[in-house]
């Protein structure tokens, strides 16, 4: 592949990024806005992934490459997105050996050493009889009206904008894109004090609730990404 640029800024490395899975959620939509204006990286985007080219300027592309970003972000290295699963399972009193899941998981590559990519998300709790749905470009109002017909809710964020220094976090989505790396379990919106109440994998408390401005804030950088669960 060439070393120079092939449109507005779009480098070789920034498409060879994309298809190995590391390229950032800012670099991914450059790519998209690109896309419709430039045959060279039509030609290039639909080998890579294998779909016709009549569904390069659609929101089927779209979807499949933003789902090239990873989720990995959790005390326990790379798991956030298993831990959500698992307490999915738990509170629906759904049986399963933890190390065998996990083997599971990472044989059927929906783990690996970057995370979880963002299509895999659900995929152990799917392997163990549950429904998922998966969606980009979601609501606040998606995602109540899943909690209120008895969905399980997972979505994908900036895990340092929920628990981390926001200041930092907001400079480093203008410096170095913005990076959804984490995932949460949605678990309430309370419409009277405006905040969104979440299973954090990565925080020491059962549950934490944010002011929804955060909450949106930090969710964005998937293109608000969302997985549904339910038996």
């Amino acid at each position: 592949m060439r070393d120079d640029i092939i449109i507005n800024g779009i480098t070789d490395d920034m498409v060879a990024a994309l298809m190995d899975g590391t390229a950032t959620a800012e670099e991914i939509r450059m790519i998209l806005a690109a896309l419709p204006h430039c045959k060279e990286l039509q030609e290039i985007i639909t080998v890579a992934i294998g779909v016709d080219r009549d569904l390069a300027l659609g929101f089927d592309v779209e979807d499949m490459l933003l789902k090239r970003a990873y989720a990995a972000s959790s005390k326990r290295g790379n798991l956030c997105c298993w831990e959500c699963e698992k307490h999915i399972l738990d509170k629906h009193h759904i049986a399963y050996d933890e190390a065998e899941m996990l083997s599971v998981a990472e044989k059927n590559m929906w783990i690996c050493d970057k995370g979880t990519a963002l299509n895999n998300i659900g995929r152990s709790a799917e392997s163990l009889g549950m429904s998922i749905e998966q969606r980009f470009m979601g609501s606040l109002e998606d995602l109540c009206q899943a909690l209120e017909s008895k969905r399980d809710v997972i979505v994908a964020v900036d895990g340092g904008e929920l628990l981390g220094d926001r200041w930092m976090e907001m400079m480093e989505d203008i410096f170095d894109g913005e990076k959804p790396d984490h995932t949460v379990v949605v678990l309430g919106y309370d419409k009277e004090l405006n905040t969104v109440t979440v299973y954090d994998p990565n925080s020491d408390n059962d549950t934490d609730s944010y002011p929804i401005e955060q909450f949106m804030d930090a969710w964005n950088d998937s293109n608000n990404y969302f997985v549904t669960v339910c038996k």
